[in-house]
């Protein structure tokens, strides 16, 4: 079993999974979290300053959850959110639409080149004789 200290209290706790936090921690923040998106849900014009006084959780940790995608910004609150790499508002994540796009397409060009430098590799060893096997299948 693995020990970790919990960041919020510094209690030891067996680490279960994927929680950073002792269940102690964690249930206050699940809690925390819950009167946070109930307030939004009957108030769905307050600012994020309005919120975060009624509810005690900081703008910082509001704009976190929604950029964790647990939260979508009220009405009160468009504007709070930029995009990580063009500043633009956005309502949830933590890139716009656009951006997304832009890197998708960028990962998609890498591998495409990627495979086909590959494919060229593969060619070239041919070529002069060599082949890749699968030492596996021998047998």
């Amino acid at each position: 079993m693995e020990l970790s200290n919990c960041p919020k209290c510094r209690r030891l706790f067996p680490k279960v999974k994927e929680s950073r936090l002792c269940s102690e921690c964690s249930k206050a923040e699940e809690d925390q979290f819950e009167i946070l998106r109930r307030f939004i849900q009957d108030n769905p014009k307050s600012t994020i300053g309005v919120v975060s006084n009624a509810t005690g959780v900081s703008p910082k940790r509001i704009l976190l959850y929604v950029r964790e995608g647990r939260l979508i910004l009220s009405e009160g609150m468009m504007g709070e959110l930029k995009c990580s790499q063009c500043e633009t508002p956005i309502e949830k994540g933590s890139m716009c639409d656009k951006c997304s796009r832009e890197i998708s397409k960028g990962f998609e060009e890498a591998l495409k080149e990627s495979n086909d430098n590959a494919k060229k590799q593969e060619a070239a060893a041919k070529n002069v004789g060599m082949y890749t096997t699968d030492i596996r299948k021998k047998k």
